[in-house]
C-alpha cells in the first residue's frame, strides 16, 4: 500500500483511539472559547438574563432554534426549556449584511447565502469577523439539488457587518447570538437548527415572486415548499404576545386527536380507541412522530419534518382504517437486504460515487473521504470488497483541496481506471491548469498507484463517467470551460469527450455544443456498432444542436461519436419546455439507447410530471427514435443517477426520491431502485432503501448474485444498520462521522417474489405477508420434489444476522408448508432461507407485523 495511505490510516486509528479514550468527556463538551469570547458572553450576560426571565424561560438556554428570511433580513431567536415544550420567540435581530440574491446557494464562488434547513456545527472564537457561527452547508440536499460537484462551503453568522456569502451581525448582535448557541451547546443541545428561508413567504408573496422569476421555474418551485411550512407554523399554533402554543386539534366526531409541534419534534395524543387496539399500540412508539394520511391537504414544516394534516375525516372508522394502512404499507414496503457495509472514518464524510464487479465476485468501490483537518478537504477514496463483504483494503489518493472519484472501470490486467476531479495545487499527483481539473489515474490490483493524469485548461473542467473499449482506450466524458490548452470553447460551457491510452495519455479531445451551456454526464461504448454514445444536456440551437435544437431551456441530447477521430456523427435532443438533464445511459443488444434523466417537464415528448424533479427514461432505437417513455416520481424532488442492465434484458433504475407520502422510513431523501421490462418499460417492481436522514444512492452494478447499490447515509435506522464485515476503525462496522459510505447487496431473488417473470420468485410465495403468527409457503411443482426437510430454515433480521433456526414439516401434496413464526422475532423484516436441496437454497422475504 502507498506510503501516503499508510500515514492517513495511522493518523485515523490515533484519532479513533483519541476519541474513544475521551468519550466520558465528550458528553459534556463545551464549543472553544477564547479571550474575546468569554469578554462576550459576560457583558451580554445580564441583558439575556432579564431576556429570558420576561419570556418565562430558563437561562442559560436549553433548547434554541434560528429562522433566517433572506428578504426581510432579520434573524430570529426561538428558545424552549424542554425540547417537547412549545417554542418562544426569544428575539428577532436585524441581518447588517447579506451577499448574493435570492435563491439557494448551488456552486463555490456564487456568494450566495443558502437556503434550506441546516443546524450549526463550529465555533469560532478567533475568527477575523469577531465571532463565528459556522452551518452545515452543503448539507445532503444541496449536494443532491446542485448540478455541480464543487458547491463551496464554510457559511458563517459572523461579525463585523461584512458578508460575501455569509450572514453578517453587528459585534454587538453576533455577541448574544455566539452566547447563546455556545451555552446551549455546553447543555447538551447537540444540534442548534438554523432555518433559512427566502421571505416570509405567503402565498401572496409567493405570486409576486412567481411573476418576478417566471423564468426560472425551478426555483419557483422550492421556494413553494417553503410556504406552508411559514404560514403553519404561525397559523396552526396560535401566536399570543410571543409564545405559540403549539397545539392543534382535530375533532372527529366525539374523538379527539391532538397534534403537538414543537421546533423538531411532532407528539401526537392518540385516542384510546385507537391506543387500544393491539397491532396499533405495539406501533405508536414507532409511528407515532410520523403519522401521515394520503392526499393531504397542508404541509407543515418544523425542524425539517413535514407533517400532513387531513382537513376533514369523516369518522373513527376511517381514521383507523388510515392508521393501519400506513402501517401496513410501511412493512410491505420495506426493503430486503441481503447485506450491507457501512465506511466511515470518525467526524468526517465518506461517499461512494460508483461500484465495478470483479471476476472473483469481489468489488472496488470508488468516492471521496473528507480530510482529517477540515470537512472540505476531499481526498478520491478506492475501497476493495470482498464477495462476502470484507473490506480487502482502502486507499486515500489526494492532495490540498477537493479530490474525488466519480467513476471506475476494470483494467484487463487486473488494475482499475478512476475518473472524477481534482483542484489540488501543489502537483503531487499531477498539474492543475486552473480551477477544476480533469482526473484520470491508475490503481493496480492491490491499490498501488501506477499512473495520475490530469486534463483541462485554466477554466473549469469536470467530467463525471468513464468507458472503455476492447482495445485497451478509455472515454472520459464531462463539460469545459477553458479556451487554452487544446481547448476551444463554443460557448459559455461545451461538452467534452477525451480519448485516452492505457497509459494514460492522451489521443484527442473534443467540445461539443454551441453558443449556451452543454455537458455530458454519461458515456457508453457501443461495441457492435463501434461507436460512442454520450448523453447529458443541450441549450444551445446552434452548432452541433442546429439540425435538433431544444424544445425548452435545456433538453436531454443523446450524441453519437466516431472513437477514432471523435467526430459528431448524431445529434439529438429529447425533452420539453423547462429543464430537462440526462444523467445515465444504458446500450441495448438490438443498438438501441435507454436513457436516464432528470425533468422538470410535463409536455413536449414527456408526457406527465408528478412535481418538481421527476425520473423521466426513454428507449431509442437504433436511429435514434423514441420506442417508449415514462415519467417516474413524487409530487416532491426525485433525483435520478445510473442504469444498469441485466443480462436477462431486466433494466434497473438508481436514484433517490423524497415522497411526502411516506414517512415511513422516508423523512428526508431514500434510496430508490426500480426494475422495468426493456421491452416496454412497464415497471415489474420499485423499493426504497433508508433511514430517517439523507440516503443516496450513486452507483449501481449486477453481481453474479444479486444486485449492489452504493453511495451515501445520515441515517442510523431503518435499514441501515450495523455492518458485519471489517469492524475496525477504518469502517465496515461502526457508525461514524457526518456522511457514511453504504454499500448495499441485495439478492434479486429475495425482492423478486413480487416479480410476475422472475423464475426464481415465482417459485415459491409466501402468504399473508405480512403475517403475523403463522405462515404458509407454496412451492411450486418443479421446487417441491427437491426440498430436504432434514435441514433447518434460518432466519435472518435486514441486515444479515442470523436470529433463528425452524424444522420444517412435510409439506402438503400441493407443495404448501404450514410454518409457525418463531415468537421470539418482534416485529420487523426478516429473510427466511429454506433448504431446497443440499447445494441449492432460495430466499423469501417476510415482513411480520
Amino acid at each position: 500500500m502507498p506510503l501516503f495511505c499508510s500515514i492517513r490510516t495511522c493518523i485515523s486509528r490515533l484519532i479513533c483511539l483519541f476519541t474513544l479514550c475521551y468519550l466520558p468527556a465528550l458528553a459534556l463538551w463545551a464549543p472553544p472559547s477564547s479571550s474575546r469570547a468569554q469578554s462576550a458572553i459576560m457583558a451580554v450576560d445580564a441583558r439575556l438574563r432579564n431576556l429570558f426571565a420576561e419570556r418565562g424561560l430558563a437561562y442559560p438556554p436549553q433548547h434554541l432554534f434560528f429562522r433566517i428570511f433572506k428578504s426581510e433580513s432579520v434573524l430570529e431567536v426561538w428558545a424552549a426549556d424542554q425540547a417537547a415544550q412549545a417554542m418562544t420567540l426569544v428575539k428577532t435581530y436585524p441581518v447588517c449584511a447579506m451577499s448574493g440574491e435570492l435563491g439557494p446557494k448551488r456552486k463555490q464562488g456564487d456568494f450566495q447565502v443558502p437556503e434550506g434547513f441546516y443546524y450549526i456545527d463550529h465555533y469560532n472564537p478567533y475568527s477575523t469577523y469577531y465571532l463565528s457561527l459556522r452551518i452545515n452547508y452543503p448539507n445532503a440536499s444541496d449536494r443532491a439539488l446542485s448540478r455541480h460537484s464543487h458547491l463551496g462551503g464554510d457559511i458563517y453568522i459572523h461579525g463585523d457587518c461584512v458578508s460575501e456569502g455569509c450572514m453578517a451581525m453587528t459585534d454587538g448582535n453576533i455577541k448574544e447570538l455566539y452566547s447563546l448557541a455556545t451555552q446551549a451547546q455546553a447543555r447538551g443541545q447537540s444540534r442548534i437548527p438554523v432555518h433559512i428561508f427566502p421571505a416570509r413567504l405567503s402565498e401572496f408573496k409567493l405570486n409576486i415572486l412567481r411573476r418576478l422569476y417566471a423564468e426560472e421555474p425551478e426555483m419557483v418551485r422550492f421556494w413553494a415548499q417553503f410556504t406552508s411550512g411559514i404560514y403553519s407554523f404561525s397559523a396552526i399554533c396560535p401566536s399570543t404576545e410571543h409564545q405559540y402554543r403549539c397545539g392543534r386539534t382535530i375533532r372527529i366526531e366525539q374523538t379527539k386527536i391532538v397534534i403537538f409541534i414543537t421546533y423538531n419534534k411532532i407528539i401526537l395524543c392518540i385516542p384510546k380507541i385507537i391506543a387500544s387496539n393491539k397491532m396499533a399500540a405495539d406501533k405508536i412508539g414507532i409511528f407515532a412522530p410520523q403519522l401521515t394520511l394520503p392526499k393531504p391537504a397542508s404541509w407543515v414544516y418544523v425542524g425539517g419534518v413535514v407533517l400532513y394534516l387531513k382537513k376533514r375525516i369523516r369518522n373513527m372508522k376511517t381514521l383507523l382504517s388510515l392508521w393501519l394502512c400506513v402501517i401496513c404499507l410501511s412493512l410491505s414496503a420495506q426493503p430486503a437486504i441481503n447485506w450491507q457495509v457501512l465506511y466511515g472514518q470518525i467526524a468526517v464524510d465518506d461517499v461512494f460515487n460508483d461500484v465495478v464487479v470483479n471476476n472473483d465476485g469481489s468489488y472496488l468501490v470508488v468516492g471521496e473521504q473528507s480530510g482529517l483537518l477540515t470537512l472540505y478537504d476531499y481526498n478520491l477514496l478506492a475501497v476493495k470488497i470482498s464477495a462476502s463483504g470484507d473490506t480487502l483494503w482502502s486507499v486515500i489518493v489526494g492532495d490540498s483541496i477537493a479530490d474525488k472519484a466519480l467513476s471506475v472501470v476494470a483494467s484487463p490486467d487486473g488494475g482499475y481506471v478512476i475518473a472524477g476531479t481534482t483542484t489540488s495545487l501543489s502537483g503531487m499527483f499531477a498539474t492543475n491548469h486552473g480551477l477544476v481539473d480533469a482526473w484520470v489515474l491508475k490503481l493496480d490490483a492491490a491499490g498501488a498507484l501506477v499512473w495520475s493524469h490530469t486534463y483541462g485548461g485554466s477554466g473549469a473542467d469536470e467530467v463525471f463517467s468513464l468507458t472503455t473499449d476492447q482495445n485497451g482506450n478509455y472515454y472520459v466524458a464531462g463539460y469545459t470551460e477553458s479556451t487554452d490548452f487544446g481547448l476551444a470553447s463554443l460557448g459559455f460551457s461545451d461538452a467534452w469527450v477525451l480519448k485516452i491510452n492505457e497509459s494514460g495519455e492522451l489521443l484527442w479531445q473534443r467540445t461539443y455544443g454551441g453558443t449556451a451551456f452543454e455537458q455530458f454526464r454519461a458515456i457508453a461504448y457501443n461495441a457492435s456498432a463501434q461507436q460512442l454514445i454520450a448523453v447529458g444536456s443541450g441549450s444551445s440551437s446552434d452548432y452541433d444542436l442546429s439540425n435538433d435544437p431544444p424544445m425548452g431551456g435545456r433538453d436531454m441530447w443523446v450524441a453519437k461519436i466516431d472513437p477514432l477521430t471523435g467526430v459528431l456523427v448524431s445529434s439529438r435532443t429529447y425533452g420539453g419546455s423547462t429543464n430537462d438533464l440526462a444523467t445515465s445511459l444504458a446500450v441495448t443488444p438490438d443498438g438501441g439507447v435507454i436513457v436516464l434523466g432528470d425533468t422538470l417537464s410535463e409536455d413536449g415528448d414527456i408526457t406527465q410530471n408528478a412535481g418538481l424533479d421527476d425520473w423521466w427514461v426513454f428507449k431509442t432505437d437504433f436511429m435514434g427514435n423514441m420506442v417508449w417513455q415514462k415519467t417516474i416520481g413524487q409530487a416532491a424532488n426525485d433525483l435520478s443517477r445510473r442504469i444498469a442492465l441485466a443480462s436477462d434484458g431486466h433494466v434497473f433504475l438508481l436514484g433517490y426520491t423524497f415522497d411526502p407520502d411516506i414517512f415511513i422510513p422516508n423523512y428526508f431523501f431514500d434510496i430508490r431502485v426500480v426494475k422495468l421490462r426493456q421491452s416496454d418499460g412497464e415497471t415489474v417492481w420499485q423499493q426504497r432503501y433508508g433511514g430517517s436522514q439523507y440516503d443516496l444512492g450513486n452507483g449501481i452494478a449486477i453481481a453474479n448474485d444479486g444486485i449492489v447499490i452504493v453511495g451515501a447515509t445520515d441515517s442510523s435506522d431503518g435499514d441501515v444498520g450495523s455492518g458485519l464485515h471489517n469492524p475496525d476503525s477504518n469502517g465496515g462496522g461502526l457508525r461514524h462521522g457526518s456522511h457514511n459510505a453504504w454499500f448495499i447487496h441485495l439478492d434479486e431473488t429475495i425482492i423478486g417474489i413480487d416479480t410476475p417473470d422472475s423464475p426464481k420468485a415465482a417459485s415459491i410465495s409466501a402468504y399473508p405477508n405480512p403475517a403475523v403468527d403463522r405462515l404458509y409457503l407454496h412451492l411450486s411443482a418443479d421446487l417441491l420434489p427437491h426440498l430436504d426437510i432434514q435441514f433447518p430454515a434460518i432466519w435472518y433480521d435486514a441486515i444479515g444476522r442470523e436470529v433463528a433456526r425452524q424444522n420444517l414439516p412435510t409439506p402438503t401434496t400441493q407443495g404448501i408448508l404450514d410454518l409457525s413464526i418463531p415468537e421470539q422475532l418482534p416485529s420487523g423484516n426478516y429473510h427466511l432461507l429454506l433448504p431446497i436441496t443440499t447445494t441449492t437454497q432460495r430466499w423469501v422475504r417476510i415482513a411480520r407485523r
